[in-house]
């Protein structure tokens, strides 16, 4: 729940994407948010939510993913979730990234 690690992630991102766009490498991204993380995708916590909306709007390769599971515990402590637009949720963390690797994706951890 770091907004500096928020902000070099999309910074990182960001880049990834124009230099695959410049180069016109085919190139899909997604950003999975855990735990704290899941705070970056959340309409009531975001502090960057302007930019998310930007990347999406700009990059039709690019998808946000927030835990199914860390949304869950939200909620079980009451804490009502309600992510940003276009923002998607429907396994956990593990999960999607154990599919993502079988098949042949790469994993960076920011």
């Amino acid at each position: 729940d770091d907004p500096q690690r928020m902000k070099a992630a999309l910074d990182y991102a960001e880049e990834e994407l124009i230099s695959h766009r410049t180069r016109n490498q085919a190139f899909r991204l997604e950003i999975l948010t855990n735990d704290g993380g899941v705070e970056l995708l959340r309409s009531d916590t975001s502090p960057y939510p302007e930019r998310i909306a930007a990347l999406l709007k700009e990059h039709d390769n690019l998808t946000f993913i927030a835990c199914a599971n860390a949304l869950l515990k939200l909620q079980e402590r009451g804490i009502k979730v309600e992510l940003l637009p276009n923002v998607q949720s429907h396994h956990t963390a593990i999960d999607t990234i154990v599919d993502r690797l079988e098949s042949g994706w790469h994993y960076l951890k920011v």
